[in-house]
């Protein structure tokens, strides 16, 4: 596996025995390793920035966005670092729009709107392949501002669909998905 953060190559650093990456309800996703160094200005991580996992031909395994870093000092020479991060649904949350008050003839009109106002920036893809075409029209109104987020829950919520992003940075939505897409596990007693 290739690690890559903000497109620098961070594998032999990487503890391998520390990579746990958890896939849960809603196609959401999160990973966390330890990166362990001699020297703290060898790499500098911080939250924000890009994470991918790459198969050895180049195929991406996991992406996201670094959502926190904890610093371990070990000795005074060895440095460790727990990094945490979650799949692009990240960027999402934290993007905002300063004002939302549309009319939409469909999801896809609707989802493509958030998508162009808070994603296209962010070098995200939009993929309407599996959007139903429903013909109602819906008006998603806000006294504010309201996170991009928020506005995709909102039409989704509306429409009966759940929205997500892939670890190749594609949006997507559609009006259901299989368990068996994803490796979950449900507890017999849940």
């Amino acid at each position: 596996m290739i690690f890559m953060i903000n497109a620098v190559n961070c594998t032999a650093r990487v503890n391998g025995d520390s990579l746990r990456i958890r896939y849960y309800g809603a196609m959401r996703s999160d990973c966390s390793f330890l990166l362990e160094f001699p020297n703290i200005s060898v790499y500098d991580v911080r939250a924000g920035m890009e994470l991918r996992i790459h198969n050895d031909d180049g195929t991406v395994l996991w992406g996201g966005i670094i959502e926190r870093v904890v610093y371990k000092y070990r000795a005074s020479d060895f440095i460790s670092l727990s990094v945490f991060a979650r799949g692009y649904e990240i960027v999402v949350s934290r993007k905002i729009l300063t004002s939302f008050n549309a009319s939409f003839q469909n999801l896809s009109a609707a989802l493509q709107f958030v998508f162009d106002s808070a994603l296209f920036s962010e070098g995200f893809t939009f993929d309407s392949d599996g959007v139903p075409s429903i013909a109602e029209i819906m008006t998603g109104q806000s006294d504010g501002v309201i996170t991009a987020e928020e506005a995709l829950d909102l039409i989704s919520n509306f429409y009966g669909v759940c929205w997500w992003i892939d670890k190749n940075k594609v949006f997507k939505c559609c009006e259901s998905f299989t368990v068996t897409q994803k490796n979950f596990n449900i507890a017999v007693d849940n």
